[in-house]
């Protein structure tokens, strides 16, 4: 046997014995539940149907009678991928009513265990799916979209009464969607920093349920950076400069707060 015939057998254990030292073992990653709280307040109160009246940027006073919307596509992005961790996404659509407080829990299970920093989600539906009969729980709800005017689902319907400039009562109807057929569907970014004001991270353990209150303040649909008037806007389905104004405002409606609070 010549020298290169006896080596061949040592070289080939050689590499396969390094092979197997540069293999890095990563365990699996456990799976925790999400459970997403929709809370609704106007400024520092407590939202309320009915007869408690509120003052808006524009000094309009209202009182609220109906507030319902959709979310969808919600999406939570890890801190780190190190150790493994994953992003979450979840392409769903839900309905939430202040009417039925049922609809004002989302969950998600199996989430990837992970240190999550960033949330993102979509207020109403993205255009690419926002599609006539493609959600028959909304066609339940009542949110359909006209049609005539563009078709879809609404993405919000905020009603109730105002005082006007002239005096008395008169209605105002805040309903968003896709008119004319454009996307003014909503994404929202929520940096979920431990250390920023009114924010909280949250981490999901293997097994363990993590709850994230999520709150809408109403009054920024009016202000900020568009201050709305209600006296200045009737119906504005049909409305695009309207729907523009609003889904401008809709950035700055949300905010993650701590459950305990």
């Amino acid at each position: 046997m010549n020298s290169r015939a006896r080596l061949l057998p040592l070289a080939v254990l050689l590499l396969a014995s390094g092979l197997g030292c540069s293999d890095k073992t990563t365990e699996p990653v456990g799976t925790g539940t999400v459970v997403i709280q929709f809370s609704h307040v106007v400024g520092s109160a407590d939202l309320q149907i009915g007869g408690v009246s509120y003052v808006n940027s524009s000094g309009n006073e209202y009182t609220v009678s109906n507030l319902e919307y959709v979310v969808s596509d919600f999406e939570f992005h890890v801190e780190s991928t190190a150790n493994g961790e994953e992003d979450f996404a979840w392409e769903g659509v839900h309905y939430v009513t202040e009417d039925d407080a049922a609809t004002k829990t989302l969950t998600f299970a199996d989430v990837p265990a992970a240190d999550y920093g960033e949330m993102h989600f979509v207020f109403g539906i993205a255009a690419a799916k926002n599609t006539d009969g493609a959600f028959p729980e909304l066609d339940t709800a009542g949110m359909a979209w006209p049609p005539a005017m563009g078709g879809g689902y609404h993405y919000m319907r905020h009603e109730g009464l105002f005082v006007p400039t002239g005096g008395g009562t008169a209605s105002y109807t805040t309903h968003l969607g896709p008119s004319g057929g454009a996307d003014y569907s909503i994404p929202v970014t929520i940096a979920l920093d431990a250390t920023g004001p009114g924010r909280h991270g949250f981490a999901v353990a293997a097994g363990e349920t993590t709850t994230v209150v999520l709150q809408m303040d109403v009054n920024q649909w009016y202000t900020a950076p568009n201050d709305y008037d209600f006296n200045d806007y009737g119906a504005i389905m049909g409305n695009a400069a309207a729907q523009a104004l609003l889904q401008e405002n809709g950035a700055t409606v949300w905010s993650s707060v701590d459950p305990g609070a």
